[in-house]
């Protein structure tokens, strides 16, 4: 018994890839349609979106994009874990600063979406 549970978990663990990579493509593919990508990147990580998306919870297309957009966080996290400066210092050029992250950020979306 004990191998049919860790080949239904393993098959289970490949289906869950599948659909992560499922939702990236779908994200990737919404957000290339749009006609304005930071507009709709922002709008994608807003709070409104993430109402829309906890409002049809349960349904599983939404499940999935919410999925992929949850999964993208993690994958900030893991890869910027290494850029955090515990000393940074406020300056007289925060606004240009807040640019240069928001670039990043698209780039980092464009990256994990594929788009």
């Amino acid at each position: 018994m004990a191998s049919f549970e860790n080949s239904l978990y393993r098959s289970i663990s490949n289906y869950q890839e599948n659909l992560l990579e499922e939702g990236k493509t779908f994200v990737g593919n919404w957000l290339l349609e749009q006609d304005d990508f930071e507009a709709s990147v922002d709008w994608l990580f807003s709070q409104e979106a993430s109402d829309l998306l906890e409002e049809n919870k349960g349904t599983f297309a939404f499940d999935i994009v919410a999925y992929a957009i949850d999964s993208f966080g993690n994958w900030l996290d893991e890869n910027n874990s290494d850029d955090i400066d515990e000393d940074e210092s406020e300056d007289d050029d925060e606004d240009d600063t807040d640019d240069v992250d928001r670039s990043e950020f698209y780039d980092q979306v464009r990256e994990f979406f594929n788009c």
